[in-house]
């Protein structure tokens, strides 16, 4: 069935309105720790914009620089035979590793291609950052992330940890805000667990 669908989405590709397309990449690890890398198409077909996932790869550690990360990109374009010339944007997160211009993804997949493809960081990403550095300038709200850092290393100390009965805390991502509400929730809901353990 993937496989019926992702051609359907490499047949819309192909004969999209103008036979161009935006690439969106971005990566995620899972709770094992693993790097999914995922590749989005962005394209115009019969006048209405699409956006599609054309694949999720597994990234080992040794392939989580700028180079492996623009061949793996290549890798799925050709497997899925699109001609890598048509795309006209590249769109992911600020990291250096996607943005930077002598040598990040960006810059590699140019050179690559030959061609000149602008590179636009990702809207939501860019939010994200608004909202991070706004809170961050609320000092309570700072403090109470401190706290929640805080308890969070001192919970994963082994000779702590074997004292405390209750839920595991997340660990604090400022790319992540799930991290943050299931930090909060996990400390509302271990209050009691978390007061007799630091007593």
């Amino acid at each position: 069935m993937a496989s019926i669908v992702r051609n359907k989405i490499v047949h819309m590709v192909k004969s999209s309105d103008c036979n161009m397309f935006t690439l969106k990449c971005d990566g995620t690890r899972d709770k094992n720790n693993i790097e999914n890398f995922s590749v989005v198409v962005r394209f115009a077909f019969q006048g209405k914009l699409h956006e599609h996932l054309l694949e999720i790869t597994e990234l080992e550690h040794d392939e989580l620089d700028a180079e492996s990360m623009a061949n793996k990109i290549m890798e799925i374009i050709k497997t899925f035979d699109i001609e890598p010339s048509s795309m006209i944007i590249q769109c992911c997160d600020g990291a250096s590793v996607m943005s930077g211009k002598r040598g990040g993804v960006q810059k590699r997949l140019q050179d690559t291609i030959g061609v000149e493809i602008p590179f636009v960081h990702c809207f939501n990403h860019q939010l994200h950052l608004v909202v991070t550095n706004a809170l961050n300038r609320l000092t309570f709200v700072r403090r109470m992330f401190e706290v929640c850092d805080g308890l969070y290393n001192f919970t994963r100390r082994p000779h702590i940890a074997q004292h405390y009965d209750g839920e595991k805390l997340k660990r604090l991502l400022q790319q992540r805000w799930t991290g943050h509400l299931a930090t909060i929730s996990t400390i509302i809901k271990c209050y009691r667990e978390l007061l007799e353990l630091l007593n």
